[in-house]
């Protein structure tokens, strides 16, 4: 029916450290360019842009780069 959770983008450090006490690997510290293999999810952290921050043409490509890392890896897995 669904395919399996491959890939969990945190937007955070709130939502990793959440994310991580709700799996039981608590011992995984934020890194917004970390990719963590959480089997068999990978996990992304990424900072949370501020609603002041989407004009900024540099946070564009940050998001970009972030949602394809995603696609990636869960194409890859």
């Amino acid at each position: 029916m669904w395919d399996p959770i491959k890939v969990v983008l945190t937007l955070g450090k709130v939502a990793f450290d959440t994310y991580c006490s709700m799996t039981d690997t608590n011992r995984l510290k934020f890194n917004r360019r970390d990719i963590y293999l959480n089997h068999p999810v990978r996990l992304l952290g990424s900072l949370i842009i501020l609603v002041e921050e989407i004009l900024i043409p540099d946070s564009w490509s940050m998001w970009i780069k972030v949602f394809n890392t995603s696609s990636s890896i869960s194409d890859n897995t």
